[in-house]
C-alpha cells in the first residue's frame, strides 16, 4: 500500500521509526539500496530520503542504507530520489542515473 502524504495522520513525527515499519521497509528491500551493494537491510541504517526535517519518518520515505552508502548519499555530489515508496532513483555525479526497485511490494 502507497502512503497517503496528504493524510493529517500520515508518517511519524520522531526520527527513528516504529518497529513495524522498520520490518516493512526490510522486507520491501532485503539488502542497501545502492547498485550492486549486498549488505543485509537488518544491518543498514533507515536513512530518510527526504531529509527528516523538513522530511517524514514514514515508509515512503525511508529506505535501507548500509554506512557507507548513507555517506556517499549525504555528500552534495549523488542524489537519491523516493518517487514511491521503495522505487528510488540515485544519480551519480556524473548524471548518471539507476534505479532500484522493491524485491517486494
Amino acid at each position: 500500500m502507497a502512503c497517503q502524504g496528504d493524510q493529517p495522520s500520515h508518517g511519524r513525527p520522531g526520527y527513528r521509526p516504529p518497529a513495524q515499519v522498520r520490518r516493512e521497509v526490510e522486507a520491501r528491500h532485503e539488502t542497501c539500496v545502492f547498485p550492486t551493494c549486498n549488505q543485509p537491510s537488518h544491518r543498514c541504517d533507515l536513512d530518510h530520503t527526504v531529509p527528516w526535517r523538513p522530511g517524514i519518518t514514514c515508509r515512503c520515505n525511508l529506505a535501507p542504507l548500509c554506512r557507507r552508502h548513507h555517506r556517499l548519499k549525504q555528500r552534495h555530489d549523488w542524489k537519491l530520489f523516493q518517487i514511491w515508496p521503495g522505487l528510488l532513483i540515485w544519480v551519480t555525479p556524473s548524471g548518471a542515473w539507476r534505479i532500484v526497485r522493491p524485491d517486494r511490494q
